[in-house]
């Protein structure tokens, strides 16, 4: 399978995976399923700041690039979801404090990743 292809593969699947979370935490709620809420709502909170990582892992990426690429591109989804996820738990309004807050997480934890799978390729050319 080629990097173009695990990448599309894990970003398939974890759209579809965050959609089925989101429509799940919806059902829950509505019948008042705490529970069940607070275990998905969770879920959602993890995913939105590791969408790279979710992207590699669900892709199965192979190889360093494929993975640099997937937490590349899950970088640019984990921001808008991570603003919209802090709107969420503001209860729906804007809180400036707390968007920064998740917007800073989503950075510190694809910048962790992109910055490891450097490191990596860098000794891998040494």
């Amino acid at each position: 399978m080629s990097d173009a292809t695990a990448v599309r593969n894990g970003l398939v699947f974890a759209a579809v995976m965050y959609a089925f979370l989101f429509v799940s935490h919806i059902v829950a709620a509505a019948n008042d399923w705490d529970l069940l809420f607070r275990l998905v709502a969770s879920t959602i909170t993890v995913q939105t700041f590791f969408v790279g990582t979710s992207i590699a892992a669900l892709g199965r990426a192979g190889s360093l690039e494929s993975k640099m690429l997937a937490h590349r591109l899950g970088y640019g989804f984990s921001l808008p979801l991570s603003a919209g996820l802090a709107y969420a738990y503001a209860n729906q309004s804007f809180d400036v404090g707390l968007t920064l807050a998740f917007l800073g997480v989503a950075t510190l934890t694809h910048g962790f990743a992109i910055w490891r799978l450097n490191r990596m390729m860098d000794e891998k050319v040494d």
